[in-house]
């Protein structure tokens, strides 16, 4: 046995060994890491990449919730895509990416919808109003009803609806509401489907904190005295 060539050898192992070592200490930083999550990345840097994910446990760990973020992100988009763009974006990135959308994009409920989400500081849970879908008699109007919203730092809105039936030309929503709000903001009512949780129509009601409107049937979009139905207020920053 050569103990030269012994020695050689367990030079170069440790070579071998210390090399990955800094290998593994060379972590991606975030933006790096998301590009290979997201799937943006060349197949030769994601499989680099991916080797490295493999042996270091502390990117390992960083991959799976960086997945399981974006898999919430997903959801959340899907369910309430006012909170994941301001999650996505933060206040002054929303700031900025709303004058393109204006600019941008056609006019029309989705328009009205991504302008509003962009801004949004509260959105209160649907309520759902007794009776909505239920067929009025020809003399009937639905009683009126009425809900208190909780907000932060004493802060609320009271809503309440009424709706009538057929038998005056067409139905319609009235909807009064009163504010405690205590910074400058727009209030929006959001009719929503509470089974596809589809919007149906949304109406900015503007900064006062007290007032009334009206809604037709025809500016609905949808019978409100055949068709069920929920509300919810959206609180926007003027900006």
């Amino acid at each position: 046995m050569n103990p030269q060539m012994n020695f050689n050898t367990l030079i170069e192992d440790a070579r071998h060994a210390f090399g990955h070592i800094i290998a593994l200490n060379d972590c991606p930083d975030d933006a790096e890491l998301a590009e290979y999550v997201y799937g943006n990345m060349d197949r030769t840097a994601s499989g680099q990449l991916s080797i490295h994910i493999e042996a270091c446990e502390t990117c390992h760990i960083r991959k799976l919730k960086m997945e399981a973020d974006l898999i919430e992100y997903d959801m959340l988009l899907e369910t309430n895509p006012d909170v994941a763009l301001r999650r996505m974006l933060g206040t002054e990135g929303l700031r900025k990416i709303t004058p393109f959308l204006k600019k941008n994009l056609s006019p029309g409920p989705s328009y009205i919808s991504k302008i509003k989400d962009s801004l949004i500081t509260w959105a209160s849970p649907l309520w759902y109003p007794k009776l909505t879908g239920a067929m009025m008699t020809a003399a009937a109007d639905v009683p009126e009803q009425r809900h208190h919203f909780t907000m932060e730092h004493g802060e609320y809105i009271n809503i309440s609806c009424a709706w009538k039936g057929k038998d005056r030309t067409a139905s319609a929503i009235m909807l009064q509401w009163n504010a405690n709000i205590f910074t400058d903001s727009n209030l929006w009512a959001r009719f929503i489907d509470p089974e596809t949780r589809d919007i149906l129509f949304e109406s900015c009601l503007g900064t006062k904190l007290e007032g009334e409107k009206t809604f037709s049937e025809r500016d609905l979009g949808f019978d409100p005295c055949s068709q069920k139905w929920a509300v919810a207020i959206i609180v926007e920053e003027v900006s």
